[in-house]
């Protein structure tokens, strides 16, 4: 059986785990918004610059352009990607900051990592300021969150009936 203290430093060795966990995840969504040629990453203030200030108008672009080439898979990457690679701001939040708990926070924390993201592409001229990249992101805190929360009542039911 385990003591109070060993469960105490079992849970600070997750959560300093966690913390690797996420700092590794930041560093890699830096990488995909910043620097990845595959998403187009030009160098540092090289090319035409574009932003869209129009909510849906990429969206809606995208969709038109799925169907009429019959080809979604740029609607996939660019629509269901936004949401998907902001799913782990969801997770983490919650699970390391007890603020977060509230959805409230974890999905203002999530728009606040996705603002800065689309601001530091303005200044430094990297991929482009979208809104609707703004939108898909928080979705994706959002989205994040409600899997937290269902793994987290998931894992209350089974220690409970333990």
């Amino acid at each position: 059986m385990h003591t109070i203290s060993s469960m105490a430093a079992n849970s600070k060795r997750k959560k300093k785990k966690m913390w690797v966990c996420f700092i590794a995840y930041l560093l890699f969504l830096s990488y995909l918004l910043f620097f990845s040629s595959y998403f187009g990453r030009a160098e540092l203030g090289e090319g035409e610059y574009r932003y869209n200030l129009t909510l849906f108008h990429e969206i809606k672009r995208y969709v038109r352009y799925g169907i009429r080439t019959d080809s979604w898979y740029l609607f996939f990457i660019n629509v269901c990607g936004n949401i998907a690679v902001f799913v782990p701001v969801g997770v983490f939040l919650p699970a390391l900051l007890k603020p977060c708990r509230n959805v409230f926070f974890t999905v203002l924390i999530s728009m606040e990592i996705s603002l800065f993201a689309e601001i530091t592409q303005i200044v430094t001229r990297v991929g482009s300021f979208d809104v609707d990249d703004l939108l898909l992101n928080t979705i994706g805190g959002l989205c994040g969150y409600i899997v937290f929360m269902i793994w987290r009542m998931m894992h209350e039911k089974k220690t409970k009936n333990i």
